[in-house]
């Protein structure tokens, strides 16, 4: 991480490559650690930087950082968090631009001969964010867990069910967003399988986590949603957004 960035537009497959604008590109890659800074200067002290400058606010567009993730611009189909993340047709409701709505990360693949790690259910997003521009308003996001394979080209991805919802999708919100500061928020899930039982991630595939913003639950109480939005803080050693699994497996990373 060095500098300033265009949006990654993560919403294809890794062999697309990092890709900006309309193309679709690889997902932003997981590890278990944060970005190196090669700046010479303490983990305290490393800078932050805009990793979305095609998406400034209006208002004091210089001092924005991390990802900002806008409000959709549409609501078909009754929300963000009802979007089929794996379909482009389904990602297109959200507006023109999707990939400034939603985000997408990856997890190296599980290696050959390592076997198939098992999620034993309990998980949790720590998830560093603020309001845009320090704005006063709710928040709400939509989020999904899920394991990506990959078979002659053919990219499938299996979300995570809510038990409690029966959803393939987990809701956060507040009635009043965290502001003027980066604020750590520790989002619990409970993860299982479609049909029930544990989360399998067998060899070769990849964990995967996807971050949108809902309209509904974002809007400012008064007013229209145009600037409203919120924004993000990863790869970074102070602001450490993380997923954290359980798992008895053994793992490979």
């Amino acid at each position: 991480m060095s500098a300033d960035h265009l949006t990654h537009n993560t919403l294809g497959r890794c062999s697309d490559g990092l890709q900006t604008g309309d193309t679709a590109g690889a997902p932003d890659l997981m590890l278990t650690q944060a970005g190196p800074f090669d700046n010479g200067v303490p983990d305290s002290q490393a800078p932050l930087y805009d990793y979305a400058t095609d998406v400034e606010p209006a208002q004091n567009p210089d001092q924005d950082k991390g990802v900002q993730e806008t409000v959709p611009a549409n609501t078909i189909g009754g929300g963000s968090c009802l979007t089929d993340i794996s379909s482009s047709s389904s990602l297109q409701t959200l507006g023109p631009t999707p990939q400034f709505y939603l985000h997408k990360w990856l997890s190296p693949q599980i290696p050959s001969g390592t076997g198939t790690v098992t999620l034993d259910g309990r998980a949790e997003l720590d998830l560093w964010t603020q309001t845009i521009n320090g704005a006063l308003q709710p928040g709400k996001i939509c989020i999904w867990v899920f394991s990506r394979s990959v078979s002659g080209g053919t990219v499938s991805d299996t979300l995570a069910v809510n038990p409690a919802t029966g959803t393939p999708y987990f809701a956060y919100s507040k009635t009043s967003w965290d502001r003027s500061q980066w604020v750590e928020n520790d989002i619990s899930l409970n993860l299982r399988a479609p049909g029930g039982g544990s989360v399998q991630i067998p060899e070769g595939s990849r964990l995967g986590v996807a971050i949108a913003v809902e309209r509904q639950g974002t809007c400012p109480v008064s007013g229209s949603c145009n600037g409203a939005g919120l924004q993000f803080m990863y790869d970074h050693p102070t602001y450490d957004t993380r997923l954290v699994v359980d798992t008895h497996s053994q793992l490979p990373f």
